[in-house]
């Protein structure tokens, strides 16, 4: 039986990739990498394998780990931008 999710949220990591958040049926979290090409003209979604699973618990422990991180950076590349909230 195939997994159904329902996606939470979304962020572009670079032109062609992004950032899934998704949640299962039976609750469980997952982040996924999502890559955007093209096939015979028309635009195309491949979802990585190994996405991190995990709870609610999880997720906002992996929050607060970027959200570290982020604060951490003194000074970011000139091509990378962040939105500040």
């Amino acid at each position: 039986m195939k997994n159904k999710f329902k996606q939470l949220a979304s962020c572009r990591i670079t032109t062609d990739k992004s950032a899934v958040v998704s949640e299962r049926e039976d609750g469980v979290i997952s982040i996924a990498q999502k890559i955007n090409i093209e096939v015979d003209n028309r635009p195309t979604e491949i979802f990585l394998k190994n996405a991190i699973v995990t709870d609610a618990t999880g997720l906002d422990n992996l929050i607060d780990a970027l959200t570290a991180a982020r604060r951490s950076l003194s000074e970011l590349p000139s091509d990378i931008q962040v939105d500040e909230e």
